[in-house]
């Protein structure tokens, strides 16, 4: 009966899915604003870092530690040229943006700001994608969802957000800037990590603890502020790097609280921050039942702002994961290759 029940509930919900990226795909371009009928199928995470995880073509998905028991609503296995992959600009576009950070060479040289720039404008759009897609989603179900109009109305300050940033990444990019990023960690590790990412992430707190985004203010005057994460693990090494554009003041303090620290600690900071903030990451098939072994891992995967990601009710008891809980992908200890 369990296997009947998941199997309908998860064409149901591959069918609402569906529809709701179909309808919240643009009618133009939103980084030339041409109309286009074939929009560039691009990816968040490129294509020649995926592959470096890959095995037979295939490469695991975050969705492998989210899974509730008993029920699974998504592949935990997808080929590398349908992971991670978003359809909101133009295949001119996709070509032109991105091209000075997207090889392997490129990310072993210097980090320019232009490159900077592109990265983080990529993951501006990988935002509005998965906010546009979570409202035409909401709009399915909005009978079915307690305080629909005020999750809605955040999910509208949040695109205007990352549509403001679309364009300051954008302008970056075009002027050629000098020195609007600041970078607060860059390392190139002698070794492959097993887990792949490129996103824009919004710190509730940082290394210490202290405050970075009140998540919980939803005034329309207060912005949340970005911080840009990149690991790809590469053929023989793996790149480490976040940044954020000066205008995000918040992250002055994470940035002296970096330099003061040794990388080790760092690097199990934003290993917690990887699972902690954001689904969107990949991970090599090699360690998919070494690491379903780590329950507090799992536990960190379903949290949202330290709190339980499905729970339907308040637990006031409830003891959130800490960095020291879960095992550092980015140690050599999980390493794939040398």
């Amino acid at each position: 009966v369990i296997s009947i029940v998941n199997i309908e509930l998860k064409k149901e919900l591959s069918k609402r899915i569906y529809e709701a990226r179909k309808r919240s795909r643009p009618k133009r371009c939103l980084l030339c604003d041409k109309e286009i009928t074939n929009l560039c199928n691009s990816h968040s995470v490129p294509q020649f870092v995926l592959k470096n995880l890959a095995e037979n073509g295939k490469i695991v998905q975050s969705t492998m530690l989210m899974s509730f028991e008993d029920i699974d609503f998504f592949d935990i296995e997808k080929g590398i040229n349908n992971s991670g992959t978003f359809k909101y600009i133009c295949d001119n576009c996709d070509n032109t943006f991105f091209k000075d950070y997207e090889s392997e060479e490129s990310l072993l040289g210097d980090i320019t700001d232009k490159m900077l720039a592109e990265i983080a404008l990529k993951d501006e759009l990988l935002n509005v994608a998965k906010r546009s897609q979570e409202k035409e989603l909401y709009k399915q179900m909005e009978d079915r969802i307690f305080g629909i109009d005020m999750l809605m109305e955040q999910h509208d300050l949040d695109l205007r957000d990352f549509h403001f940033d679309i364009e300051l990444h954008k302008k970056e990019i075009i002027d050629n800037s000098k020195g609007a990023y600041q970078i607060i960690y860059k390392e190139l590790l002698p070794y492959v990590v097993p887990i792949a990412t490129q996103v824009s992430v919004t710190l509730k707190s940082d290394m210490y603890g202290y405050p970075v985004n009140d998540i919980y203010d939803f005034s329309p005057d207060v912005r949340m502020e970005g911080l840009h994460l990149v690991i790809f693990p590469l053929k023989k090494q793996t790149l480490v790097l976040t940044f954020y554009h000066k205008k995000n003041k918040k992250y002055r303090s994470l940035r002296h609280q970096f330099n003061s620290e040794n990388s080790n600690k760092v690097k199990k900071f934003l290993n917690y921050v990887l699972f902690a903030y954001t689904e969107h990451y990949f991970l090599s098939k090699q360690i998919s039942e070494r690491i379903l072994q780590h329950d507090k891992l799992i536990q960190l995967s379903k949290e949202i702002f330290q709190r339980p990601k499905f729970s339907r009710t308040i637990q006031p008891n409830y003891v959130p994961v800490k960095p020291d809980e879960i095992p550092n992908l980015l140690s050599k200890e999980w390493a794939i290759g040398e």
